[in-house]
């Protein structure tokens, strides 16, 4: 539990704060925060291991510096309405998918990650801030682009030869039929 008993001592707090500090710096995954004007106000030790700059480096960094062209323009599209909602209603950040954005390295190059964020809010409910966790699916787009180049080879080869081609399910439904079957059977 993150709650803190009312007659935890200056010892406990800074016990727990050692922790929290370690599970932080030794994450994988990058966490930051920044403010509503969307200004870093956190970022953790390990996107140096990811993006090549030191937390230090990527504080001083705008945003469009960090971001890709296209991650940018998805950033500035969608999240200032998903803020504006969530200000009324804090949940809408925890329904809507994560964005998969691409972020510049240092030495050149990108990598592609996964963002979650939430809003950070004062003692009065009032939006000062955004945090977010940053996840590394460099892997996963790799193969997700991989399969779609295989796809469209197996689609081009089947929908280009004179043999028929299909495929059937378990159930004995066909799932896939070859263009070729016009000319065979005169079926679409």
């Amino acid at each position: 539990s993150t709650a803190v008993r009312p007659d935890c001592g200056a010892e406990e707090l800074l016990r727990k704060e050692q922790i929290y500090r370690l599970l932080i710096e030794s994450e994988k995954d990058i966490i930051w925060s920044a403010d509503m004007q969307f200004r870093w106000t956190y970022i953790s030790p390990s996107v140096e291991h990811l993006l090549g700059f030191t937390a230090a480096e990527i504080m001083e960094l705008p945003i469009d510096r960090v971001l890709a062209p296209d991650s940018l323009h998805i950033v500035s599209r969608t999240l200032p309405a998903a803020l504006t909602q969530a200000i009324h209603d804090p949940s809408v950040l925890d329904r809507r998918p994560p964005l998969e954005l691409e972020l510049f390295r240092k030495r050149g190059g990108t990598v592609w990650t996964e963002v979650r964020t939430v809003i950070l809010r004062d003692g009065k409910g009032v939006p000062v801030g955004l945090m977010g966790v940053a996840r590394d699916i460099s892997d996963h787009k790799r193969t997700e682009k991989s399969l779609h180049e295989s796809e469209h080879r197996y689609r081009a080869l089947t929908e280009a030869t004179t043999d028929c081609i299909w495929e059937v399910s378990a159930e004995g439904l066909y799932t896939y039929v070859s263009p070729s079957i016009r000319d065979m059977l005169g079926y679409e």
